[in-house]
Parts: C-alpha cells; structure tokens; sequence
C-alpha cells in the first residue's frame, strides 16, 4: 500500500507521508482555520502552522474556529493561543462561543 497519498478536505487538503506523519505547511489557511476538519491529535501542529502562516503573510487578525462547549479542542486551542509568542491577545468572535478572533504580534521590519 503507498503511504503517500493526499485526502481532499474541501480547501483543507492533508498529505500523509506514513502512518502518523501528517504535513500542514502545504496548506493555505488564509483569514481562517476550522478545526473541525482536523482530529483533536492534530490540534497543536495545525494551530501552530496557521499562525506561522498569518504571520509570514504579515496578516495582523485571524480567526480560529474550535468548536463551542466545552470540548478538549477549544481548552487545548486557548492553552496554545496563550503561550504562544506571536500571539498579542485573542478573544472569543463575539457571541459566537465556538471561533476566536486572535491578534497577532507585529515583527519590526529590519
């Protein structure tokens, strides 16, 4: 069986490059990443590679959607977004309860 394989997402695609190994860089997120398409395993890598993303773009505001509740994806997700150092501040997308709007720390230009 050949482990490299790409599975179509809508405009969330994942290439597995074995069993476990799943790559993000390849994926545009744009303005918005939604978690729902992602298993909660995923969480940290797919969040990390957004905001690398947003940041290299030089994007100042992004929007992460986690679900609403109490789910493990939205306390893993806050965990994330609060110890993350190019995150200025984040808050919940008003009253929607399942996305955060996240600021982003601006980099000086040199």
């Amino acid at each position: 069986m050949d482990n490299d394989n790409t599975t179509g997402m809508g405009m969330h695609e994942r290439k597995k490059t074995g069993p476990e190994l799943i790559e993000y860089h390849h994926i545009d997120f744009g303005y918005e990443c939604d978690l729902h398409f992602f298993e909660p395993r995923e969480t940290g890598d797919v969040i990390n590679e957004f905001i690398r993303q947003a940041v290299a773009k030089g994007m100042k505001t992004i929007r992460l959607v986690h679900g609403k509740g109490r789910s493990a994806k939205k306390r893993q997700a806050y965990d994330i977004l609060m110890n993350h150092p190019d995150v200025r501040e984040f808050r919940n997308d008003g009253t929607n309860w399942g996305a955060a709007i996240i600021t982003l720390k601006m980099k000086k230009s040199d």
